[in-house]
């Protein structure tokens, strides 16, 4: 992996120009190398411990999604979620559905974003895996896609949508 020259983005996959904070002591530009080095030192660590990057993930799909951009995640990982417009949506099955789901991680999370990561951190991996499952599935955008293996994902995901009754007559094949 090449080391880039800022480990930031702005989410339009243009490197973003690092703040220069002067540190008493240090020029900018040696704080801007120590971080660089820092931060790869953290990557490679990160790579080796795939339960620590499994809850960094959830900790930065989770942040946005329960605690309204009020804390950051040190990963350069976003989910958006975009609203859906459609006549009754947010009567249908699936709508109410989610919402439950939405409302019982909300109780269970902490109330301070600031307490997330410990929080998942003393959670069994079931748990984690349910939360990402929620948040994944939150990110689903509003087009039809073939872009997971030439629409599998949302072929297996609308058949079992059909077997649940949750699809318009329309949607049905």
């Amino acid at each position: 992996m090449k080391a880039a020259k800022t480990d930031e983005g702005n989410g339009d996959g243009q490197a973003k120009t690092p703040v220069e904070k002067e540190t008493p002591g240090q020029s900018a530009k040696l704080v801007e190398e120590l971080t660089a080095h820092q931060t790869m030192a953290l990557r490679a660590v990160l790579a080796d411990e795939p339960v620590t990057a499994l809850t960094a993930a959830v900790h930065a799909l989770a942040v946005p999604l329960f605690y309204d951009g009020l804390a950051e995640s040190a990963l350069d990982l976003r989910a958006t979620s975009a609203w859906l417009k459609a006549e009754g949506i947010d009567d249908g099955p699936a709508a109410k559905q989610l919402g439950e789901r939405h409302q019982a991680w909300r109780t269970q999370l902490p109330e301070q974003p600031e307490g997330l990561w410990n929080w998942l951190t003393r959670q069994d991996m079931q748990t984690v895996i349910g939360l990402l499952a929620y948040c994944v599935a939150a990110t689903v955008k509003p087009e039809r896609s073939d872009a997971f293996n030439g629409g599998d994902m949302v072929t297996t995901a609308e058949e079992r949508l059909a077997g649940k009754g949750w699809l318009p007559a329309l949607m049905r094949r």
